[in-house]
């Protein structure tokens, strides 16, 4: 499997998640695709995770939610809009990528690549 095929079924899949049982499923699901896909890069994973979380913010700022909330945090934290909402497709990237390089870590020596 390619692997722009790969971190579009990953991103599918950790969408799937994170609509049916909110954001801790992410690093369950980047865990999982690490333990299913072997061969699969910690970065497929993350830019997937990434990609997943963009997708939802689009979706969801349809709706209108998204602006007023990215509004609202941006002066809680002091930052721009923009700002915010960049904070999280990157907060699932490293979330699913690090799930991933823990399962790197814990395969048996023999089976890591």
């Amino acid at each position: 499997m390619g692997r722009l095929v790969e971190m579009l079924v990953g991103a599918a899949a950790v969408a799937a998640g994170t609509a049916a049982g909110g954001w801790w499923t992410v690093p369950l699901v980047g865990a999982a695709w690490a333990l299913v896909r072997r061969q699969v890069r910690p970065v497929t994973v993350a830019a997937g995770a990434a990609l997943a979380w963009a997708a939802l913010l689009g979706w969801r700022a349809l709706t209108g939610e998204v602006a007023a909330l990215a509004d609202r945090l941006a002066g809680v934290f002091g930052l721009p809009a923009p700002a915010v909402l960049a904070a999280g497709p990157l907060y699932a990237a490293l979330l699913a990528g690090l799930a991933a390089i823990l399962v790197r870590w814990l395969r048996p020596a023999g089976s890591r690549r």
